[in-house]
Order: C-alpha cells, then structure tokens, then sequence
C-alpha cells in the first residue's frame, strides 16, 4: 500500500514539474479567465445572439416579418418548447387545464414547503379545506332531509358511502385541524399552540363535539334521525362564507350580488326542508292507518312507497311548500286532514316571516344597487347639460361620457373616499399607518433594502404621496426629466419607446402590473428617462419626490454616500448594477443581482450592464474595438500603383553610330531646311570652320540639357561629324531622299544626348534603347 502511494506522488510530483510555473500558481485564473473570454465571445456574435432573442425582444423589433413562434417550434432558438406546449402550438387546446393543474401544483408546494404545523387563517391550504367543508355542508343539508323523506338509501354503495359516511369524517379531522389553526387577538396573530388549544375548547369545541359525534353515530348505528343534527352546522356555512368575502375584498356590487344569492339559497333550503317534512307527514299517516292523505288524492303513483319515482313525488312536495310559502293560495294541492292541516298552519306562519324577510332584504339590495347607479345618471345629466350649453361636439360628448363611466366601473370615487379617510388621522397614529403601509413597499424594494438603513426608511415613508391616473394618461414621456420614483399599487403600465409602427405610435417594451416600480434609474442619476410609460386602465401610483428624499437623506451620512455611489455607478458606466451594496468597514462590496425578474434591468436583454438604448438585441451597435482594429489593420498593407519600368542598357558606342549619324542628319535638314545633298556639305563645311574657332565646355556641365542653347547643339552635332568617317557622307547623300520624304510629313521627335568632353574615350557612350533614339530626339526638340 505504501509503496502505490509513494509511485502516486512521484507522478504526480513529475506532472507538476512538467507544468510551467504560470499554470502552477495561477493555473485557475487563467481557465476562469479564458471560460470568460469565450463567454464574451459568444455574447457578440451575431448567430449566438440571434438564438438568444425570445418573445419581447421579438415584440421590440417590430419586425412583421418575424415571427417569433415559427422560430421557437422550428429549433432556430435555444429556447426548446416542452412537450405540452409543443403539443398547445400545435392543437390550441387543453391551456385552461394547463393552468389549473400549475395552480394545484402550487398549491401542494406551499402545503409541502410549510415547515410548520400550526396553519395560519389566511393560509392558502386552510382556504382551500374551508371551501371543501362549505361544499359537503351544502350537500348534507339539502340531502339528509331528501334521504330521510324519500328513502334513497337504497343506492349504489359507493354513492352511500360518500353521502353518508365520508362527511362524517371530514367534519372530525376539521376538529383537529381546529387544535392547529392560529387566530387573532387584538389585531395580533396567536402561534401558540396552549393558548390555541385553550381557546377552542373554551367555545367552539363543544359545539362541534355535539354536532359529529351524533353524526357518526347515526352513520354506524342506522339513526338515521340522528343525521338531521347536522343542520346545526348551519351557522358554520355562514361563518365560513362571512371569511371568504371579507378575504377577497368584494366590492359593493359583488356584495349585494352575494347577499341575494346567499337569500335566494335560504328560500330554496326552507321550501326544500318544509317539502320533505310534508312527504314525511304522510309516510308518518300511512303508518298510522290514517287512509285520507293529500299523496293519495294528488299523486299519480298507486303506491306510496315505491322509491323508482321518488323524484316525481318530490316535485309534488317542493311544489307545495313554494306555494305555501309566497301565500299565492291553495288550489290544486291542499291538506285533506286534521293533521295536515295542523301542520300547513305552522309552515304558513313561519313562511310568512321568512317571506317578509325576504322581500325586505330584497328591496333592500335593489336599494343599494340603484342607490349609487341613479346618483351618478345624475351627475351625468349634469355634465351633458353643461356641455351642451358650451356647444361642445357630440362625438366628443359621448367620449367624454363614456369616459366618466368606465372609472365608475372601476369604482374611483370610493378609493378617493377610502385614501381622505387616513388623511385625516393625526398626531402618531398617522404616523404609525404610513410608516405600516409606506414603509411595506420601501421594504419590498431591493433598491431601499439593500442599500438604505432602516431608521431611513421609516422617517421617508411618509413623505410618500399617492396618485391616482386614469386610462391612457401619460405619466412621463421618453428623455424627460423624472424627479419621482413611482411604486405600482393597483393597473397595469406600459413602457414604451417612440418606434413608430404601421399599428401604433409608440413600440411598447414591457407591461408593468401592481408591485412593480417604475422611474427608479432616473431618480437616481439625475439622467434623463430612456423610455415613457403610459396608463392602461385606471392606476394607482405611490410616489416620492427627489426633493424629499434629498432633504431627509442629510441626516444620515452613510445612507447618503450609498445614495452617491449608486449615482455615479450609473452616470460613469451606464450601469445599474450596484443596487445592491454592502458596506464592510473600510471596503465597498458591490455585487450584482442576479437570477430575479424585477430590478433595474434592460427591458429588452434582461441584463445588468446596459439599458434598453443600448442593447444589442433590439439596436444596432457597432463594436468599436473590432472596428478600430480593422482599420488599423487595413493601413498596414500599402497600396501600390502599378508603375511600368523603362528598363535602361547600356550600348557600345560603335555599335549605335551608324544611327546617331542618321539623326544627326535628321536634324541638321530639319533645322537649316536643306534641300539638297549639296547645301548639306556646304553647311557641314562651314560648321568645321567654326569649330576650328571653339573649344568645347567642360565635362561637369555638359550633362545639363536645358541650359544648352541652339547654336552648342548645332557645334556638339558638326564635332560628331567631324569625328566620323568621310565614308559616311556617301552613306547619307542615298538616305537624302528618305528624309526629305520625311520633312514633308512635318514629324517632330527629339533625340536626348549626353555629351563628354572632346579629349573624353566616352565621347559617343549612350544610354538609350536603338528602338526609341529618334522618338526621343524629336521629343526633346519639341
């Protein structure tokens, strides 16, 4: 064993020491750094950030000729689909039942994920059994008395055994859950469990206690009369239903919509219970040998108990008691004995307070109902009498009209009513409530939480202000000035960028709903607002002003140096990352918040390190370093202009004489104008007197060309001439002909020439091609 081990370490020692010395130390950093170029590298390409486009950035584009489900389902984006909503694009079926089985799913985490066992009231699993106990007391009222009556027990044993013995034991586990439910007191909610335990026991326990157990009894025992106890429970349905109104907030209309339900629910359970207790009556007469009952003179059925036609029999009973009930009258169903007639006597006295009771209430609700629809068709008729007199357009009367409708529907006034309400509280009290109300929203807010002491955001709390909007009201416009940080209490708000579009005019980015705030980036920089925001319907806004904040912020250094920070964060780099911020003694930690749908980041991307002007997804931005470096890259190669060489060689000079004597020829008859062979020799006489009279220039300036006049070129030509041969005028006099052929075509050329001194051995070196000796003789005489 020790010997593996030592042939390990030795390896690994050889590895190490084969690794150089960078990778040894830093061998980490450089894999984090290199994982992060690549990361960036594929964050700027083009194709990577094309598959990364999901449904809003699609929506900001406005491209119509995208679209965005096409590319999901078809794979050209990394967002792969699931199954189910694989299969939803494809039926555009089953999204409710999607729905529905994620809200359970919810529901049966939160019941997992609750840690402790005492429920709290409001408690979303504690909600859900009220409702399931609410239904089975429904159920049993309606059906004992049904199944005492008419004899159903004669059913199916499933059917029996949810209608009768399931309930039983719902109703005892409702008991021990009652051992584990808090309550309040005094405004306070109450965890523990003795003081839980001693209060039920005290009150409630008993009187369930005295409801199940004869319950249960009747269902194992078979006294069946025992089952009627439960309607006992009557006042639980009531107290139950009392919790899930005031749970869900009902406003006045959906309250006076459940007080006639729940009034037409007692009117139906009463003529249901007296209908039966009528059947009853008779089963109780037949068993007596009474022969005369009303079933036998009204009923088409020969037997009384047979139970296949029980709810014919039924009918004939609920029918009864309803007439009964509302007094119309006895005519086709009336009691035919004593004892039916005892009976009909006391079901009509106490039908008759049930009914009175019932038309009051009624009138009751219609009451409130048209109590505040006839107050506002008053203020209406108002309004449209003043527009009138002001001769206001129609069109835009009944804009106006429909307007003033849609935020009674939304029930305006009544907030408004609510929100004056607590402001005329006073002294600490107020106080309390705004610190309560105001500083839940600071509080919920990661820009405050993270960043603010406590002691701050309890004295700004309330310095906040709410403000209500209605639908389609702008509340700030696209590079403004936003000196307010706005919290969403109640709507729904749309950010949007001025795009003009074939639709609308402005291109919305993203829809804010109640929590969401909005304003915060330029509340906190000073900078203008990068996008608007416009109401959908009715809003209701709490806001702080920058001037408050400033104002308090003086008292508290530290909150004030955060304030600062986060400022100038946002200023210098764009960025909004430093909304979270730790201070640790000396240092200043800054991380990011990651991994969260709400904060200050790029409506478009979602990222931290932009904002929506400059994201890559929706606006095209160029990178500058690629394209500097391109361009510095391009002026590094040089751009050549095809240039064609004049390839110059050297010639012996015997080799080119014949044809320097030929242009020396050319020249002189071009010159002097000679018109014969004759003339020729003349001149070239004359020329070897002058010669005889000059000397020749020194070498150094011979090279010069331009300064040279006529007459040195007509000398340096005859002292050519001189030098040559005398064979060479027999030569010239037969091409004499040939050139003055060419004199008469008048062609100019130029012959270039460097000349040596007289005493020079390179008198008649040159350096010029034999092909362009006359074109550039002739050039040069031009």
């Amino acid at each position: 064993m020790t010997q593996t081990t030592t042939v390990v370490k030795s390896l690994s020692k050889k590895r190490e020491s084969q690794l150089p010395s960078v990778w040894q130390l830093k061998g980490l950093k450089i894999l984090f750094q290199v994982s992060k170029f690549i990361a960036h590298l594929k964050y700027i390409a083009p194709k990577y950030k094309f598959r990364q486009l999901n449904g809003d950035q699609f929506n900001i584009i406005g491209d119509n000729v995208s679209y965005h489900k096409f590319y999901k389902y078809e794979n050209y984006l990394n967002v792969q689909p699931s199954f189910y909503k694989l299969f939803i694009y494809e039926t555009n079926k089953k999204l409710q039942n999607i729905k529905k089985y994620q809200y359970f799913t919810q529901i049966i985490l939160s019941i997992l994920n609750n840690d402790s066992i005492i429920l709290f009231p409001d408690s979303l699993f504690k909600k859900i059994w009220d409702c399931l106990l609410l239904f089975l007391l429904i159920i049993n009222i309606f059906y004992i008395p049904l199944n005492l009556a008419f004899n159903l027990a004669s059913q199916s044993y499933l059917f029996t055994y949810i209608m009768n013995v399931l309930p039983g034991w719902i109703f005892s586990i409702d008991i021990i859950l009652h051992f584990n439910t808090a309550y309040y007191q005094k405004g306070i909610i109450v965890t523990e469990r003795r003081k839980i335990t001693r209060k039920y026991l005290s009150g409630q326990f008993f009187i369930d206690s005295f409801v199940i157990l004869p319950f249960l009894m009747a269902s194992y025992l078979q006294i069946q009369y025992l089952q009627l106890i439960i309607l006992l429970r009557f006042n639980k349905m009531i107290q139950i239903s009392n919790d899930f109104i005031e749970f869900f907030s009902l406003k006045n209309k959906q309250i006076a919509k459940y007080d006639l339900c729940k009034l037409i629910f007692l009117i139906l359970f009463i003529a249901h219970l007296c209908g039966c207790c009528f059947y009853q009556l008779t089963k109780i007469e037949i068993e007596n040998n009474i022969k005369t009952n009303w079933l036998k003179r009204f009923s088409t059925t020969s037997d009384i108990q047979e139970t296949t036609n029980w709810y014919s029999q039924y009918i004939l009973s609920f029918y009864w008691a309803v007439i009964t009930m509302i007094t119309v009258g006895y005519g086709d169903i009336y009691p035919v004995n004593d004892y039916e007639r005892v009976f009909v006597i006391i079901i009509t006295m106490l039908s008759c307070g049930v009914f009175a009771y019932s038309v009051n209430s009624i009138g009751s609700i219609i009451q409130n109902i048209t109590y505040k629809n006839q107050s506002f068709k008053n203020k209406m008729m108002l309004l449209s009498q003043h527009m009138n007199k002001r001769g206001m357009n129609t069109e835009l009367q009944m804009k106006v009209k429909k307007y003033f409708e849609y935020l009674n529907d939304e029930e305006l006034e009544d907030n408004e009513q609510g929100e004056n309400m607590l402001n005329q509280l006073v002294g600490s009290l107020k106080m309390e409530v705004y610190q309560d109300i105001y500083g839940k929203i600071l509080n919920s807010k990661k820009v405050f939480k993270l960043n603010f002491s406590q002691n701050f955001i309890s004295k700004i709390a309330p310095k906040l202000k709410e403000k209500r909007f209605g639908p389609e009201e702008i509340i700030y416009n696209e590079h403004e000035n936003n000196s307010k940080l706005y919290f969403l209490m109640e709507g729904e708000i749309n950010l949007f960028l001025n795009v003009k579009n074939y639709q609308q005019n402005q291109s919305v980015i993203k829809q804010l709903s109640q929590g969401d705030n909005l304003g915060e980036i330029s509340f906190l920089s000073g900078m203008k607002t990068d996008h608007g925001a416009i109401t959908v319907n009715v809003v209701s806004l709490v806001y702080l002003n920058i001037e408050d904040f400033l104002e308090i912020i003086k008292d508290f250094p530290e909150d004030r140096e955060k304030f600062c920070l986060l400022k100038d964060n946002y200023q210098l780099y764009q960025s909004s990352r430093g909304l979270g911020i730790i201070f640790l003694s000396k240092y200043i930690h800054i991380f990011i918040l990651q991994n969260t749908k709400k904060g200050n980041q790029c409506q478009g991307c979602g990222k931290y390190s932009h904002q929506i002007f400059n994201c890559h997804f929706v606006k095209y931005i160029p990178n500058k370093d690629q394209i500097i470096k391109r361009f510095l890259k391009q002026d590094l190669y040089q751009q050549r202009i095809e240039f064609t060489r004049n390839r110059i060689k050297y010639y012996n000079t015997w080799d080119c004489l014949e044809d320097i004597k030929q242009a020396v020829v050319e020249v002189l008859i071009e010159k002097e104008k000679l018109n014969s062979l004759f003339e020729l020799e003349t001149f070239i006489n004359r020329l070897r007197q002058i010669e005889q009279n000059q000397v020749f220039e020194s070498e150094n300036n011979s090279t010069d060309l331009q300064k040279l006049d006529q007459e040195n070129i007509q000398q340096r030509v005859q002292q050519v001439i001189r030098k040559g041969s005398r064979k060479y005028f027999f030569f010239l006099s037969n091409k004499i002909n040939y050139l003055f052929y060419i004199k008469n075509k008048q062609t100019k050329q130029i012959i270039q020439k460097e000349y040596c001194s007289n005493s020079s051995p390179s008198f008649y070196r040159r350096q010029y091609n034999k092909k362009f000796l006359k074109k550039d003789f002739f050039k040069k005489r031009k």
